[in-house]
This record gives C-alpha cells, structure tokens and sequence, in this order.
C-alpha cells in the first residue's frame, strides 16, 4: 500500500502534532521546499495526500496544483498566511478550489483543523467511493465565479 505524503511547509518541517500523527499512523512523509520539487517527485512516484504551504513556495502552486489534478484525485490541502481582506481570501479560495485544491487552510491554524481535514480527506479516499475535488466534480473554475 502506497502511503506517501508529499508535504511543503516552513523549513521543511510540520509541527511535530501533525508529524506524529501521520507518522503514527503508518505515512511515510517527504518535504519539500518548492512545488516544482514535489511535482518532480510525484511524477516519479505518487503520494495519497500533498501538503503545499504558499508561503514557502516560489513557484506557481495553482499551477502545479492542476498538473497533479489532470492525471490523479490525489487531496490536495493549501496553506497560506494571513490576511485581513476576506475578499482576498475568499477569492484566492474559490481560485484554488478551482485549480483542484480541496482544502484552503488560513494560517495561524490549530493543529487539530489540519488533522480534522487530513483525516476526512484520508478517509474519503479510502472509503472506495470515487473521490473527486468539489470544484471539479460540479465543473466550477473561476470564471463562473
């Protein structure tokens, strides 16, 4: 069983909750510090959740985010830092949904969320019905917005 997560965060490390939790779990983790990185390392050999931190990257997240997406369902969680404009955020979170992220996470985060969505997501894709991203399976994308 494939049990890989592809993860991009601050200094190429999760809080050690987050690590303890997939680890303990059975996942095996490997960081990234860009995008670019990860979706080399992907086509090579895939994993069943990606992690991709905004903040951290300087390539084009949403773009590699429809990459992964144009051949897998793999989940795919974003995280970005904070912003006081709720139309920003909002807009960045319709634009990412429709680039095949299913999760938008606004830093800071309680620990706890992220395990929330990693497990329904986890979950949802092991339950053998066929996952889909929201966005992808409704044929939203931005310019319906």
């Amino acid at each position: 069983m494939n049990n890989l997560v592809y993860i991009i965060v601050e200094d190429n490390q999760p809080s050690s909750h987050i690590k303890q939790f997939l680890e303990g779990q059975g996942y095996e983790l490997r960081f990234f510090e860009n995008c670019d990185k990860l979706y080399e390392a992907y086509q090579h050999k895939k994993c069943i959740l990606a992690i991709m931190d905004m903040d951290v990257s300087n390539s084009d997240n949403f773009a590699v985010c429809a990459k992964i997406r144009q051949t897998s369902s793999v989940p795919i969680i974003l995280i970005t830092s904070e912003s006081s404009d709720e139309n920003y955020i909002f807009e960045n979170h319709i634009f990412g949904m429709s680039f095949g992220v299913d999760v938008y996470l606004k830093k800071p985060f309680s620990d706890i969320t992220l395990l929330t969505y990693i497990r329904t997501l986890l979950e949802e894709v092991n339950s053998g019905r066929q996952y889909v991203n929201f966005a992808y399976r409704h044929n939203l994308f931005v310019q319906d917005f």
